[in-house]
C-alpha cells in the first residue's frame, strides 16, 4: 500500500514497503528552490528508498523547473554512490518539460549513472509518461 513518508512545498516522497517500491514527486514550487535546500531533499529521498529498501523507483520531474549547477550534480552523485543503496534495480524518471530543467535532470542521472557503474548495476530509464514508466518499473501501483 502507497503510504506518504515525506513532504514539503518542493516534494513528496511515497513508498510502498512490500513492493520495494518509492516515488517521489516534485512540485511546480522548485522555480524557487534554492541549492541548499535542493541537497537536503535530495538526502531526504536517498533516506527514504534507504527505508524501504528500494528496488522499483519513480522520480517524477515533469514540474521540476531548477536548474542544477555542476557542482551539485556532482554531490549527488557522490552521495548516490555513498549511499548504500544496493537493492535498486531500476529507477524511472518522468523527465522535466522545460528544456534547461530537462538538460539539467539528465546530466544529473548521467553523473550519477557514472559514479554507480562500478558498484552496482541500476537500470535508469528516461520516460515522458507515468504509466509508461510504471510498467517498465514493473510494479502496480495506485
Amino acid at each position: 500500500m502507497l503510504e506518504k513518508v515525506y513532504q514539503s512545498k518542493f516534494a513528496v516522497i511515497n513508498v510502498d514497503n512490500s513492493k520495494f517500491f518509492a516515488s517521489i514527486t516534485w512540485t511546480e514550487n522548485t522555480t524557487h528552490l534554492e541549492d541548499q535546500v535542493y541537497r537536503k531533499e535530495v538526502l531526504n529521498w536517498i533516506e527514504a528508498m534507504k527505508k524501504c529498501q528500494a528496488k522499483y523507483v519513480l522520480d517524477d520531474a515533469r514540474l521540476f523547473n531548477m536548474p542544477i549547477a555542476p557542482e551539485t550534480q556532482e554531490w549527488v552523485a557522490k552521495v548516490n554512490s555513498e549511499s548504500g543503496l544496493e537493492s535498486l534495480e531500476r529507477y524511472a524518471m518522468l523527465m522535466p518539460e522545460d528544456y534547461i530543467s530537462r538538460l539539467s535532470a539528465s546530466q544529473n542521472i548521467t553523473e550519477a549513472a557514472a559514479q554507480r557503474v562500478e558498484e552496482a548495476t541500476v537500470m535508469v530509464r528516461q520516460f515522458d509518461a507515468r504509466d509508461k514508466a510504471i510498467i517498465w518499473l514493473g510494479v502496480e501501483v495506485a
